[in-house]
């Protein structure tokens, strides 16, 4: 099975799974697809990390893998060989794999076709890719890095595009599927065009020329599964008996069986193999969490959360951490800054859209404490006003991190990618270092905050700042911008993919250690747009102080790294918990293990049968702290999050009059339509203002008798 954490091995002999991921050879933990050959060798395409081969006889642990270049030029602007056809992949980003037999295989990528024969590939591209050329920042650089002509006497054929979805073998050829041009037929020894989808490439649905797999009947009739155009005739072949027919079907495989201690000692052995036998994590991605969705808090965000653009023009911003104020020179508070890159037009900017004003029965929409509504909001690089062959704007995205280990989370949800041409959004993400020359704002305030006059004016305590300074600070703040210039030249030190987001929101997640500087580079890669709705910031080392986000004194979650230790709990469990709990310091080994592990730990300790209430309620409390690390969710615990948002806002309402006010929030649920002066005078005047609510059946007079009532009491 591949998913977006690896591979799962099914052994029906023993009923059992195992996991394969980085930590035991892949390339990277996004699969996208998977292939056997007839002999049982198996063929896994990434996401994000070209593709990777193992024989049957090293049962699926060495494996050997197959990248091209990620940059072609060395100032890293051209993403992809500028060719037509060519030796190697064309792309790392991988769509589909398939082996029909021992010498051949087939690879779909974002940036053209490739196949196998013997032990050399070539690829061939789509029709865009002299646009595509074209589009390259700063235009096509000198000494591009070649890949080399393959000596065939016939060229292949220009695909109808660069991005191939899906492939499927017939004794014809190799069907071939695309995101916006249908199905072609490919003769399998040319690599000429020797069909085409006629139906299916005629449709006025655009859906339904965006192919997603291919199946072929027992009849021999082909179709195409699309991205909401349904199923899609588009071709015949020689009819084959149905797999039904030959006899009994293999069993349905058997769910994960429970976790047991020989389990957890394992991976207890596994732990301390990894002492001193690799580096510490100073970047690297960390995995991605489709679960969550919009309710990120208690499990993102513990130090700093941005939700954004969700005030238009402005974000929202959560920073959760007191640091205390030092003079060490490697002191730095957390800083986030979002900005559309450089190539654009010049008076461009990143725009700050808002989509849906409340979507409240939205889970995928980050829900906002402050106002206790869902608001569908995104930085966005304005990118539907370029060419789809331009390569950018895209967006960047610069961090000051402190010192320690930190998880640093973006989301992303594509709230109309069932609409126009919003589905088309496929993201590559880049993670760097960045040395930078300038400070932050708010570092740079920190360091330069005795700059500051004092101000005698008591509304205004803190003073202004002199001329000097704030000189100074437009200094820097200018100069970073004007950083961008060259921020995609330094390594790129992690990187993940962000596609089909449509129906989920999806967290994608990296481990960091400061203190530095980093850029993250959001790529549009040829996509409508490029957008993203928040960024999450998360310090494991346990040293910083954070407030909670929520308001009322019941705490709903605990410090991530804090852990509850009790003798009458299973301390096997909870070794395996600590021993995995990302830390600073922590290899990048055993980072690798860390989600697997700590997930087999919850899973043993949920299934542990009790006897005593007390030891029942202790598990309860340990397991429902673990989630907020593994992110399990169930129905419990979305019911817990729903009802703890509504004490919250009940409990702002109280704090706060603005917040009774729908001049204030208009969407914000349990609002009066009243301005915050008269709700003021109701406070004065002592007049409840929750029985004027909808429903309470309190109120003595109309909202319209209020309003006359309050004027007349105005003075």
């Amino acid at each position: 099975m591949a998913t977006s954490s690896g591979l799962c091995f099914y052994h029906p002999e023993h009923q059992t799974w195992t996991p394969v991921t980085r930590a035991e050879g892949l390339q990277e933990d996004q699969v996208e697809s998977l292939a056997f050959t007839p002999q049982g060798g198996l063929y896994i395409a990434y996401q994000c990390g070209g593709v990777s081969y193992c024989p049957p006889r090293k049962n699926y642990r060495q494996w050997t893998h197959v990248q091209t270049r990620w940059y072609w030029d060395e100032g890293q602007r051209v993403r992809q060989p500028v060719e037509p056809f060519g030796y190697g992949l064309p792309s790392n980003l991988c769509n589909a794999v398939i082996a029909p037999d021992a010498k051949t295989t087939w690879v779909a990528t974002t940036c053209g076709l490739a196949r196998r024969r013997g032990p050399q590939w070539i690829f061939t591209r789509g029709k865009d890719y002299k646009a595509k050329n074209k589009g390259i920042y700063q235009g096509m650089p000198s000494g591009c890095k070649s890949s080399g002509k393959p000596p065939v006497t016939i060229p292949p054929d220009l695909l109808p595009e660069d991005y191939v979805t899906a492939l499927h073998a017939c004794p014809e050829g190799i069907w071939l599927g695309f995101r916006e041009q249908g199905a072609v037929l490919l003769d399998a020894d040319t690599m000429k065009i020797k069909g085409k989808a006629e139906q299916l490439n005629k449709s006025k649905n655009p859906r339904a020329k965006w192919i997603k797999n291919f199946v072929t009947l027992p009849s021999g009739d082909i179709y195409a599964a699309t991205n909401g155009g349904g199923m899609q005739y588009v071709g015949k072949t020689e009819a084959k008996p149905s797999i039904l027919s030959a006899g009994k079907p293999a069993a349905f495989p058997k769910e994960l069986p429970p976790v047991t201690e020989k389990n957890l000692d394992e991976l207890l052995t596994c732990a301390s193999k990894f002492n001193g036998k690799d580096r510490p994590i100073f970047c690297d991605y960390y995995g991605e969490d489709w679960a969550t969705r919009g309710d990120w808090i208690g499990r993102y965000g513990w130090n700093y959360a941005i939700l954004c653009a969700l005030n238009a023009p402005d974000s929202v911003s959560f920073p959760r951490t007191v640091y205390p104020y030092g003079d060490a020179p490697s002191f730095r508070n957390i800083d986030i800054r979002g900005y559309i890159g450089r190539h654009k037009t010049k008076d461009d900017a990143i725009r700050n859209w808002c989509h849906w004003f409340n979507k409240p029965e939205n889970r995928n929409v980050l829900y906002c404490p402050d106002t206790a509504t869902r608001t569908e909001a995104e930085w966005d690089d304005h990118g539907e006003a370029y060419a789809r062959t331009h390569d950018g704007p895209d967006l960047w995205i610069v961090f000051d991190i402190p010192e320690g280990l930190h998880e640093l989370s973006l989301y992303f949800y594509n709230p109309n990618g069932r609409e126009g041409n919003g589905g088309y959004r496929d993201y590559l993400v880049e993670l760097r270092q960045w040395k930078s020359r300038f400070l932050s704002p708010s570092n740079f305030n920190l360091k330069y905050q005795p700059r500051y006059i004092p101000n005698k004016d008591p509304e205004d305590p803190f003073g202004t700042p002199d001329a000097r300074h704030q000189n100074l600070f437009i200094k820097h703040f200018n100069g970073r911008v004007d950083e961008l210039r060259f921020m995609h030249r330094p390594p790129v030190l992690a990187r993940c993919r962000v596609n089909n987001f449509t129906g989920s929101g999806v967290y994608k997640s990296f481990l960091v250690t400061g203190p530095a500087t980093f850029t993250l580079r959001i790529l549009r890669n040829y996509s409508f747009n490029t957008i993203i709705n928040g960024v999450f910031v998360s310090d494991l080392t346990g040293k910083s102080s954070s407030r909670p986000v929520f308001m009322h004194t019941e705490p709903y979650s605990s410090p991530g790294w804090f852990m509850y230790v009790d003798e009458t709990l299973p301390m096997k469990a909870m070794n395996v918990w600590s021993c995995y709990l990302p830390f600073p310091g922590m290899t990048r080994l055993r980072m690798l293990q860390s989600k697997y592990a700590m997930l087999q730990a919850f899973r043993f300790l949920r299934d542990m049968g009790g006897s005593t209430p007390i030891f029942q309620q202790k598990k309860t409390s340990l397991l429902r702290q673990w989630s907020f690390q593994t992110r399990f969710w169930d129905t419990l615990s979305r019911r817990e999050f729903d009802k703890v948002c509504q004490r919250d806002w009940k409990h702002m309402q109280d704090q706060y009059i603005e917040r009774r006010s729908a001049e204030w929030r208009p969407y914000s649920p349990n609002v009066l339509p009243l301005s915050t002066n008269e709700l003021r005078l109701m406070e004065k005047l002592n007049i409840n203002w929750r029985d004027y609510l909808p429903g309470s059946g309190r109120a003595s007079m109309s909202i319209e008798e209020l309003k006359q009532y309050l004027e007349q009491h105005k003075k």
